[in-house]
């Protein structure tokens, strides 16, 4: 019988050390992960609910020259997108509500007009004042056959809206040219900053069956070290159409791995990133 061998203490307590500072570590960007896919799905849920509820509401209701705006929002397990009347007046002229599965064709239609209830008042208000705040203080570009998509999001006395980039020609992905911007619950401007410095654009053709590919672009340090939520809410909008398997966003010390089949996030750090996945170093678009 061989006599068990000594770790020296100095020895044994450095193995303990570096072993809890690499799982401190992991439990640290798991974290980061879950709270960035939960943000980039909030995103998402209001996007998407915003795509299928204006295709329904601008077929079934035939005054299209008295729609002022509209904005979505969650209330228990449905997600609502309400239509505003023009003028000085604003009221409910209808809403469009989906529930989880995101399935238009079974979505729910109400055109009465109405005064509106207390939430719905809240994100037009704020709504209101993300629009004034982006004209008043020029935060962002508009670039020629794009739109600024606004979403805002409430959660208790946090009022926080999203500025994206959309396109408005088919066959085209944006990343970046967007923003978030902070607001008190009186609505007014607390803090903006940009999350990507400038606008990337990957091109697909709808029309064309592919094998599935990857997608990648970097971030600059401005940008952070992670894929942001809106990079995450515009590949949950945009994948399935570019049939992108995974996609990567490389940072200086983190890379962030999407997964577009099952949706989850992984984010690894650069050093090991480059040790076990040397063939995946390629040029990217910085942003």
């Amino acid at each position: 019988m061989n006599p068990r061998k000594h770790i020296p203490g100095k020895t044994w307590l450095a193995a303990v050390a570096v072993f809890a500072s690499a799982t401190a570590l992991a439990q640290d960007l798991t974290a980061v992960s879950d709270s960035l896919k939960a943000e980039g799905t909030r995103i998402y849920q209001s996007e998407i609910t915003s795509w299928h509820a204006t295709d329904l509401f601008i077929d079934k209701y035939k005054e299209t020259g008295n729609i002022g705006g509209y904005f979505s929002y969650r209330e228990n397990n449905a997600f609502i997108c309400a239509f505003i009347n023009k003028g000085s007046n604003p009221r409910i002229i209808g809403t469009v509500t989906l529930d989880s599965s995101f399935n238009p064709k079974k979505a729910r239609t109400d055109l009465a007009e109405r005064e509106m209830t207390a939430i719905e008042k809240d994100y037009y208000l704020l709504r209101t004042a993300a629009y004034a705040a982006l004209q008043k203080e020029n935060l962002v570009d508009l670039y020629e056959n794009t739109s600024l998509n606004i979403v805002p999001l409430i959660n208790g006395s946090e009022r926080k809206v999203y500025v994206l980039t959309g396109p408005k020609s088919n066959g085209l992905i944006i990343f970046g040219n967007d923003l978030l911007l902070h607001f008190n619950t009186q609505n007014e401007l607390v803090s903006s900053k940009k999350l990507h410095n400038n606008l990337m654009t990957a091109e697909f053709d709808p029309t064309h069956i592919n094998d599935p590919v990857k997608g990648i672009h970097s971030h600059q340090p401005s940008s952070g070290e992670f894929i942001t939520a809106t990079d995450i809410a515009t590949l949950l909008l945009y994948q399935k159409f570019a049939r992108w398997d995974s996609y990567m966003v490389v940072a200086q010390n983190h890379v962030s791995v999407w997964n577009c089949v099952n949706n989850s996030l992984f984010i690894i750090t650069r050093e090991d990133w480059e040790k076990n996945y040397p063939q995946q170093k390629k040029k990217n678009r910085r942003g």
